[in-house]
């Protein structure tokens, strides 16, 4: 970028120009941060310059605006000009304004570190504005289709008055056309049909029976020519042993169809559940619909009892989970007492060794001297192996809460608690915020990187940590350039206690990746290796995008 004349101005004017101007005037770094605002912005968001400066600029982006801003940000990293971009913006008092944004990056001319420059403007009430016009459009346009309907409707008047005439000469031939197709339906549909009459309006033991269809027969094994024309006194005696007479009455009284429900009706041992319902007719007549649910509510029985052995299991599984809980509680309190009992005596060991490494000092042989290291390294392994153990038997079982986990910040404090030797090169891509336990996520991280930097032969080794999106998962992958793994022992360095070299030559218990693979399947992904003898190793794992269970 050239030189401007404002490059020679003392910093407090530059501050002077910030203060008077009502845009809102910001240099942001690719880093998502701003690292100069304007007062405005304080007068126009409500945050203090100071909070300003210790967020991610995104996160002020109203939420459904996030993904449009993020392209615009990698649009200026690749030296590509912002004009009038327009997005909400999140208020401290809780309320929205929308901005419009010019900005350009420019590299900083001492670290070459890309810089944005920006310049914003409120342009809430102009987008008020806008609304407001929109609104009063609508209201206006409602108003015409108003009117256009009301004329419409007075036409569609006047042609329904020229079509009644002659709706009413086809209305009787329609209405013998439907009570055919009525007769037609009901003579082939699969329900079985009755229409009774009722003769004495107060007397239900003169209903007839007076139409049917051929389902009812199949239905109820009762032909049709033997029931047909009779009374239900004579061809259903066994109804009047029920209310369902009583019930047609009503029906026929108030003009009101009813749901009788399921009927038992049939010869004894061979009964049958129907589901019935009737509905009022004209000439005190009900008609009565009804369909064989036998089998449905064989079926339902059947499933009320599985519902209930369901319920018994469930009660079961909920007894047999609080026993497993205490279970638990109770494990945690054996392996903590017990590697307390185990650590002392190895404490008491360890502190013996050194008071007679100190007592004895140049009068201990050398070969004594060797000795109690050895015994002091022993000690040390045995209190990593009783750690080990007791962090292999929690994994899984400890109440740890999800929250949002920056993975990149995350994996810097991994790195930076493994102090790795300068000689070690440690890259990392881009890395997601995701929902996840972040001690289960770091202990993970920790262990992979820690065997990287700690079993690699050369001291100039190159480690790269990457990530990739995999449906509802990320794959997250730590490669190194060392010795490689040979085939053989791709799945057995997993097992617990498995080491690769001599315990003597290079530290380890043996338990570490036996805990990754447990933390990992435990959140409900997968680990597997890749590598070969001489071509260094890559473990990947997968890890879900936010907790699911």
């Amino acid at each position: 970028m050239p030189d401007s004349p404002l490059s020679s101005l003392p910093a407090f004017t530059l501050e002077r120009f910030l203060e008077l101007s009502v845009d809102l005037l910001a240099i942001a770094g690719a880093d998502g941060y701003f690292k100069v605002v304007s007062p405005s912005f304080e007068q126009v968001l409500g945050y203090a310059c100071s909070e300003l400066l210790a967020r991610p600029f995104l996160s002020l982006v109203h939420p459904a605006d996030r993904a449009r801003s993020q392209a615009q940000v990698e649009s200026l990293i690749a030296g590509q000009q912002t004009v009038n971009f327009k997005n909400r913006n999140l208020c401290q008092d809780g309320t929205i304004k929308w901005l419009e944004w010019n900005a350009r990056s420019y590299p900083e001319p001492e670290t070459g570190d890309i810089l944005f420059y920006c310049v914003g403007r409120d342009i809430t009430a102009r987008k008020q504005a806008e609304a407001e016009n929109r609104r009063l459009n609508t209201q206006l346009e409602a108003r015409v289709r108003q009117r256009t309907e009301a004329l419409q409707q007075a036409q569609r008047q006047t042609a329904d008055l020229l079509a009644r005439e002659h709706a009413a000469r086809e209305l009787a031939e329609t209405a013998k056309a439907e009570i055919q197709l009525y007769a037609d339906a009901i003579q082939n549909m699969q329900d079985g049909f009755y229409l009774w009459q009722l003769e004495a309006a107060d007397d239900p033991r003169s209903f007839r029976l007076i139409a049917t269809n051929p389902a009812a027969a199949q239905l109820t094994g009762i032909p049709a020519d033997t029931v047909l024309g009779k009374q239900m006194i004579e061809g259903f005696p066994a109804l009047f042993e029920t209310n369902i007479p009583q019930r047609y009455q009503t029906i026929v009284n108030t003009g009101k169809e009813q749901d009788i429900g399921e009927v038992v009706y049939g010869p004894s041992g061979s009964q049958k559940t129907y589901a019935v319902k009737a509905f009022p007719l004209p000439q005190r007549c009900v008609g009565v619909l009804f369909e064989d649910v036998t089998e449905r509510r064989a079926t339902l029985l059947a499933l009320q009892q599985q519902r209930d052995q369901l319920a018994q299991a469930n009660r079961l599984l909920a007894t047999t989970t609080a026993s497993l809980e205490e279970r638990n509680q109770e494990l945690d309190q054996f392996a903590y007492v017990t590697s307390h009992d185990l650590k002392a005596p190895l404490r008491a060991i360890a502190n013996l060794a050194a008071w007679l490494e100190d007592d004895l000092g140049d009068a201990l042989p050398e070969e004594n001297h060797r000795q109690l290291q050895l015994l002091q390294g022993r000690v040390h392994r045995m209190e990593n192996l009783i750690n080990g153990l007791l962090a292999y038997s929690r994994v899984g079982r400890t109440g740890q809460s999800s929250e949002p986990v920056d993975v990149g910040a995350l994996l810097v404090d991994v790195i930076d608690s493994l102090a790795p030797p300068p000689t070690v090169s440690i890259s990392m891509g881009p890395m997601p915020v995701l929902i996840a336990k972040r001690l289960a996520l770091q202990q993970v991280f920790s262990n992979l990187l820690g065997n990287a930097i700690k079993h690699h032969p050369r001291a100039n080794s190159q480690i790269t940590i990457a990530c990739q999106e995999r449906g509802g998962q990320y794959v997250f992958s730590v490669a190194d350039d060392g010795a490689g793994i040979a085939p053989e022992y791709h799945e057995k360095i997993f097992t617990i206690f498995q080491v690769l070299e001599a315990r003597d030559k290079v530290e380890s218990t043996g338990i570490g990746l036996s805990i990754v693979k447990k933390i990992v399947e435990s959140e409900g992904g997968q680990i597997t290796v890749t590598s070969a003898l001489g071509k260094g190793a890559t473990f990947s794992f997968t890890w879900p995008k936010a907790d699911q269970r």
